[in-house]
């Protein structure tokens, strides 16, 4: 089902409407929400009854921990000096 026009996200406010459609909470509320919440709550295994339970559930996990801090794997690692600047830096002088 298309979003009314004039609405957004209940999740992150998104306000284009060729991105907005609508998902069926618990309780049957129809909820308008962005293409990817509604994919996220739809793969999901959870249920939700509430907008406020659904932002929760949804929010942008990414801010819960720093990414900076976690171990890296000898790939990333390799990965992580091939991409550096300093050896960006080197490479373009070469030039």
């Amino acid at each position: 089902m298309k979003a009314l026009p004039n609405s957004c996200c209940a999740v992150c406010d998104m306000s284009d409407a060729r991105g907005l459609t609508t998902t069926r909470l618990s309780t049957g509320e129809l909820v308008i929400v962005c293409g990817n919440h509604e994919l996220m709550y739809k793969r999901s295994s959870k249920t939700v009854a509430s907008r406020s339970e659904l932002r929760a559930m949804l929010r942008d996990r990414r801010r819960s921990y720093d990414r900076r801090s976690l171990q890296i794997d000898e790939l990333g690692a390799q990965l992580s000096e091939a991409f550096s600047d300093e050896r960006r830096a080197a490479s373009d002088r070469r030039r």
